[in-house]
């Protein structure tokens, strides 16, 4: 092959890894509900089922448990931390926490 043409598969190979590469604006958005969920039984006890005074996950519904950290996060419902914790979150990542949370029921 000549130095022409192998630099012509170089460029090819190069605009092909280019394009194939996550950018800034493909950048994986993906979210670990199930992850997140694990953060929440620090404080709500293993799978939700508290043993102190901090509410039973186990005991509410997917709508109820979003809508709550949904008015945690909004500044309607008062709390000593979910207020601050549920701002690290969208709507959708509350749902998806939620359902994560409630799909075995």
């Amino acid at each position: 092959m000549t130095k022409l043409k192998m630099k012509g598969w170089y460029a090819a190979v190069a605009v092909a890894a280019a394009i194939a590469a996550p950018t800034a604006v493909q950048a994986d958005t993906g979210f670990n509900a199930a992850l997140a969920a694990a953060n929440c039984y620090n404080c709500h006890g293993q799978g939700g089922a508290s043993t102190s005074k901090i509410p039973k996950l186990t005991e509410t519904t997917r709508k109820g448990m979003a809508d709550a950290m949904k008015a945690f996060r909004d500044g309607t419902k008062s709390g000593t931390i979910m207020n601050r914790i549920s701002k690290g979150y969208d709507d959708a990542q509350i749902d998806a926490i939620a359902a994560y949370i409630t799909k075995k029921r």
